[in-house]
């Protein structure tokens, strides 16, 4: 009888004491999940950003590019490269792969760096295996 009645104290206070730890591991989580929340999301404006997609459309008058879905502003200090020189927005050609970066200026996606066509590794790669061949 003695050690059942120590069973089961044993059992009660195991039980009281992962229940107490499983409320108090749940309100730090809430807590830092609220804190986490609660920080303003800063996006810097001079991060660059990558991207990779086909020229849908180009707009000289505008001088903005449509690349894949979205649009890109072209600003005077874009550097723009085709074949490995120096290009001007004359020279994108619709349907043509491009890559490079830009910068998110409050929702206005601005051209640091634009390259039309493959990439010179990927070109030189394809031209050395036909070659190989």
């Amino acid at each position: 009888m003695k050690s059942k009645l120590l069973a089961l104290l044993a059992a009660t206070l195991a039980t009281a004491f992962f229940a107490g730890s499983a409320v108090n591991l749940q309100a730090q989580t809430k807590k830092t999940t609220e804190a986490v929340e609660a920080a303003p999301k800063t996006i810097d404006p001079n991060r660059k950003l990558p991207f990779y997609a086909k020229v849908a459309a180009v707009d000289k008058t505008a001088k903005t590019l449509k690349l894949g879905n979205r649009v890109f502003k072209v600003m005077p200090d874009t550097k723009m490269i085709k074949d490995e020189k120096p290009a001007t927005l004359d020279d994108a050609t619709i349907g043509e792969i491009s890559g490079g970066s830009y910068k998110n200026n409050n929702g206005t996606l601005e051209l640091v760096m634009i390259r039309f066509g493959a990439k010179p590794e990927a070109a030189s790669k394809a031209s050395s295996s036909t070659a190989a061949k």
